[in-house]
């Protein structure tokens, strides 16, 4: 299962936040972060970390 979190960082922040496989990050041409898709274990370790604070709902 896929999961769509909704994040407000530039790419440039997340870039290192994110480094994780299976994570994959969407965005505006401005670099704000407006989409990332990651699977369930991933999404959970990532939150676990404290490397983002996100709304999810299954995609």
């Amino acid at each position: 299962m896929w999961y769509n979190i909704r994040v407000g960082e530039t790419t440039a922040e997340a870039s290192e936040s994110f480094a994780v496989e299976g994570i994959s990050v969407f965005g505006r041409e401005d670099g704000v972060i407006t989409d990332v898709y990651a699977q369930w274990d991933t999404l959970k370790m990532v939150q676990e970390l404290g490397t983002v604070s996100a709304e999810w709902s299954p995609a």
